[in-house]
């Protein structure tokens, strides 16, 4: 399992529960073998989440501060399930024999 690291403030079960439900979906649309850093933390400026996403097409990364800690999980997570979809789609039209965005081709 892929746990959160939570740091500067000790979070109640429910926004941790929750953390951990969303990278789980997250690591569930992500490329194969794929794992996961996530940090959420308390700033002097709100709540700093950072997540990245290792797989061998490369890193998918996000990293948002809001006021709120569940505001700033949800726009880290929105913002790498969008990565990840794109992504997606360009390798299936890469399979599907359409060219491959440079920007989307296989990490070396």
């Amino acid at each position: 399992m892929h746990n959160f690291h939570f740091f500067g403030f000790e979070p109640d079960e429910e926004l941790r529960t929750y953390a951990e439900q969303r990278l789980d979906r997250l690591l569930d649309l992500s490329p194969y073998g794929s794992v996961a850093v996530a940090l959420l933390e308390k700033t002097e400026h709100g709540f700093r989440c950072v997540v990245s996403v290792y797989t061998k097409h490369g890193p998918f990364i996000a990293e948002s501060t809001q006021y709120l800690a569940d505001e700033a999980l949800v726009h880290v997570m929105k913002t790498l399930t969008s990565k990840i979809e794109n992504w997606r789609e360009a390798r299936t039209r890469y399979i599907r024999g359409r060219p491959l965005p440079p920007i989307l081709e296989p990490v070396a």
